[in-house]
Parts: C-alpha cells; structure tokens; sequence
C-alpha cells in the first residue's frame, strides 16, 4: 500500500513539473504561414500580351494545411518595362487556400517578376518576354465607310529572335472573316524591306461588321482586325481627349474606334442595356492604329476568365466564387459612394414629406411602379421614366423587388 501510494506521488510530482514548464512558459502551437507557387512561374510569351496562364499560390500553414481567407498582395520588383499590367494588387484565398492572378508582359523584351506577399512569406514569379517573328507595326483597328479603303495602310515587321529586323521574307495577306461582299485586300503577297516591314491596304466591303486580316509566313501567323460602318449609324471614329466623355447609342453602331493616346492613359468603357429592350448589342473595340487588336478589357469576366486557365480554378467553383466577390466588392463601392450623400437627400425627403409608409406589408407577387426622378430626355433619350417591378421577398426589414424586363 505504501508502495502504491509512493509511486502515485511520484507520478503527480512529474506531472506538474511538466504542466508548469520552465521560465519561458508553455511554448503553444506553431501559427506561421507560407506560401507556395502552385502553377504559372517560368512563362514565356510575347512582349506587350499577357501571360498564357495564370499566376497561382496556395496558402498553408505549419503542419502544411492550406488556410482560407488570407489576402495576398501582388507587386512586380523587377521588369525589362513599365508598361506592363497586373490583374489585382492583393487577392483572398478561397475555401482551398488558394488565390490566383493574371499578369501582361510589357512592350520591351527581357525579363519580369511578379512577387505574391504575405505577412511572414513571399514567392517570386519569373517571366520572359520576347519578340514575335511576324510583329504587327501599325494600321490595326480602324474603322472606315463600307467600299472605301482604310486610311492607314496595314504594316507588319518580321523579326528575328533577337528583335532584329529581317529582309527579303515574303509575308501573305488574307481576308480571314468579313461581313457582305467587296472586301479586298492589295497586294496579297509583299516583300519585307530592309527594316523587316511588309504592308498591304484594306479596302472595306458592302456590309457592316468586323473585318479580320491575316499575315502571314512560313514560320508565323499575326491577324488584324478592322470594322466596316455604314447606314444610320454614320462614322463611328471618336476625337477624344483626356477627360472626355460620350454616350454611344443605336442598334446600327457595329463597332467604335478611339483615337490613339499618350502612353499610360486609358479608357473606362460602361455597358447599359437599351431602354426599350433592356438587351445589348455586340460592338467592337478597337484603338485607332493600335498594333493590339482591341484595347484590353479588366472588367471582372476577363479577369476571371484568365484565371480560369489556372488549373486549381477549374472545377472546385472557385470561379463562381471569385465572381461573387467581384461583385461585392462592386456593392461596397456603391455603398461609400452613397453614405455622404445620405442625410442631405434624407433631411431634403422628410421636408417635403416625401417619405411615406404603405398601407400594408406586400406581398410576394405583388407588383409596384417606380418613377426615375433624377432621369431626363436630354440625358438619356427614350429611356424610361418608371419601370414595373415584383415583390420576390419580404423579411421584417426589407422588401426585395425585381425588375420585369430585365430581372
């Protein structure tokens, strides 16, 4: 018996020592984070296009598990340009802890960086940009009157590995896509001259719509896209400045062209549904002599559309995901924008004793007008001055409607 209770003593002495540790105190569990390239480094594309793939990380922890909801901020420390773009400047990590972005080469060949940081880790993406055998010059994404030629010539450069120019190659244009008939392009063969350059002239068809034209060589293949306007719509060619703006309207307007700007200037592009049909035609883009086909578009879908490519974005619904966020994000702008504006609109309401309750609570089903006071026909010809929308939900704070046309 005193053995037993000798050796119980002994065993509750060690436990103790063991929980009360020594003067530093319990050492506790391992929080560090890290992050690790899940696909996209070492790419190669050409100069001033974005990058095949995306640019994927994961998130994990100490014992190696991924971790959710961590923002990941992106820089570029190193490059050969400064025209180059990156998707997003910081990024979440989903449900797998992984979070991915997009990145476009600049305009010069040689090599980039694209680092993702967290607080504690960072990663570094390599990239290398290089020239294009057949390298567009000049006369990309104009816009002209159906049966007349383009204004500009379309010009390509064949080029080397190096960039050098190269002479004496024969380049062949193609008509690859356009609308009616009567499109033609002259010559259909050309020889580059001494700085590598070959040129033939559009002339437009019958018909409006998008005209594409193709160059090319033995070795390479570059398409210019061009677009044909004509009928009610009258030229489409823009004179913008800086800070300019312009409302484009018609069911007839086929494509836009934008005058060229400065180096690091951009346009913002906005797409509402037409009044009538709350529908939206297609149109194209593009930037008057522009070697790129069309201006880049950062609008939410391209941007999830390239990180689709990404395989951890395939088939986990991390795109329907990031999407949502997109549009959060979208409503929390909209949100600020609103909040200094509330109390003046809400002081300037209950004065007038516009505020007012309703008879009853509705209902799910019921349908109500809704008058746009702040819309006028100089600003927006034939739109709307109510819409008719339902009631879809009704909780104890709020009635959520929907629009009729256009749910």
């Amino acid at each position: 018996m005193n053995a037993l209770r000798a050796a119980a003593l002994v065993l509750c002495a060690t436990t103790a020592l063991a929980a009360c540790g020594g003067d530093d105190g319990p050492s506790g569990p391992d929080d560090s984070k890290s992050l690790v390239i899940l696909s996209g480094d070492n790419q190669s594309g050409q100069a001033g296009r974005a990058l095949p793939s995306a640019l994927s990380v994961e998130v994990r922890n100490s014992a190696g598990d991924s971790v959710p909801d961590i923002t990941v901020t992106w820089d570029v420390p190193s490059s050969a340009a400064s025209d180059w773009t990156l998707g997003e400047t910081s990024t979440t990590t989903g449900a797998d802890g992984r979070t991915a972005n997009w990145f476009a080469l600049g305009s010069a060949v040689g090599a980039y960086q694209v680092r993702a940081s967290i607080e504690g880790s960072s990663v570094t993406f390599s990239a290398t940009a290089s020239s294009s055998p057949v390298e567009i010059v000049s006369g990309n994404g104009q816009v002209g009157p159906a049966g007349a030629a383009l204004a500009q010539p379309l010009v390509v450069r064949v080029v080397d590995g190096g960039g050098a120019p190269i002479s004496g190659v024969q380049v062949a244009f193609q008509v690859t896509e356009a609308p009616g008939t009567g499109t033609g392009i002259a010559p259909t063969t050309a020889t580059t001259a001494a700085d590598g350059t070959a040129q033939t002239v559009l002339t437009l068809g019958d018909t409006n719509g998008v005209v594409k034209v193709s160059a090319s060589t033995s070795t390479a293949t570059r398409q210019f896209a061009a677009c044909t306007y004509g009928g009610v719509a009258g030229p489409m060619t823009l004179q913008l400045s800086p800070g300019d703006d312009v409302v484009i309207t018609g069911a007839d307007v086929g494509c836009v062209q934008l005058p060229a700007q400065a180096v690091g200037d951009a346009y913002e592009v906005i797409v509402t549904p037409l009044p009538q049909t709350l529908g939206f035609n297609d149109m194209g883009l593009a930037v008057a002599g522009s070697a790129a086909p069309a201006p880049q578009v950062t609008a939410p879908d391209a941007l999830l559309a390239a990180r689709a490519s990404a395989s951890a974005f395939q088939a986990d619904g991390r795109v329907e995901q990031d999407r949502r966020r997109t549009q959060y994000a979208w409503d929390e702008q909209l949100r600020r924008l609103e909040d200094p504006l509330r109390p003046e609109i809400r002081a300037s309401a209950v004065g007038r004793g516009a505020f007012g309750l309703m008879a009853a609570a509705p209902v799910v089903g019921d349908r109500m007008d809704f008058n746009f006071s702040c819309v006028t026909e100089a600003q927006f010809p034939n739109a709307p001055s109510s819409i008719t929308a339902e009631v879809v939900s009704v909780s104890g704070n709020a009635v959520i409607f929907e629009d009729t046309l256009a749910a």
